[in-house]
């Protein structure tokens, strides 16, 4: 843990912070924005963080099996293969 958080995490704010210092430009402004970003992301993901320790791990995983499981159900999926445990019995 970083900061209370993951390291990937971290980076991934640092990054976004940086990013926004260098393009936007050091004003009060931007260190304005950098602040508020900071001062509610990283208490989120600490949060985040608390409830699982390896949620970003977890999450980038998840997006590699993506192409295996979909998004949601399908309304008409074909129905289970049904093998009657009956010997004797047909239906």
């Amino acid at each position: 843990m970083l900061f209370g958080t993951e390291p990937e995490a971290v980076v991934l704010e640092a990054l976004v912070v940086w990013g926004v210092v260098v393009f936007a430009g050091a004003s009060v402004l931007t260190l304005a924005v950098v602040v508020a970003f900071w001062s509610v992301v990283h208490p989120l993901l600490v949060w985040v963080s608390k409830r699982d320790a390896q949620v970003f791990r977890l999450y980038l995983r998840s997006l590699s099996q993506q192409s295996y499981y979909p998004a949601h159900a399908l309304l008409r999926a074909p129905a289970p293969a049904f093998h009657n445990a009956f010997p004797g019995r047909r239906d």
